[in-house]
């Protein structure tokens, strides 16, 4: 469902935010911060996801650096919220759940981003 190279950056992107608190070492994760990562990691995959429709036309996106810093702060935000909220609360998730969630938080993503583009275009 995930592209490889997405799921790939995402991974190594999480990984970063990690090394940035200064925690190098996977396996020595406490259970809270396996938990940070792997939101962070879901989160990363979904940004990761529309980025790339941004770049292959698929989403209209607003053009000057304060518009698209504001839309990138509100939907990382959204996207964290939402992945928190869905992910973060569980026990267990199987694959086939957290891919079902992933993919309602994208489409829902994708239609925020849509309707800000479209917003933009009438301005």
């Amino acid at each position: 469902l995930i592209d490889d190279n997405i799921a790939r950056q995402s991974w190594l992107d999480a990984i970063s935010t990690l090394m940035k608190q200064d925690i190098f070492d996977l396996d020595a994760l406490s259970e809270q911060q396996y938990s940070e990562f792997f939101i962070e990691f879901i989160t990363n995959t979904i940004e990761n996801r529309l980025l790339n429709d941004i770049g292959m036309g698929l989403l209209k996106f607003p053009y000057s650096n304060e518009q698209v810093e504001y839309v990138e702060d509100q939907l990382k935000s959204f996207i964290r919220g939402c992945v928190r909220t869905a992910i973060g609360n569980e026990e267990i998730l199987d694959r086939k759940e957290i891919d079902q969630q992933i993919e309602e938080i994208y489409r829902g993503s994708f239609e925020i981003l849509e309707a800000e583009g479209a917003a933009y275009e009438e301005v």
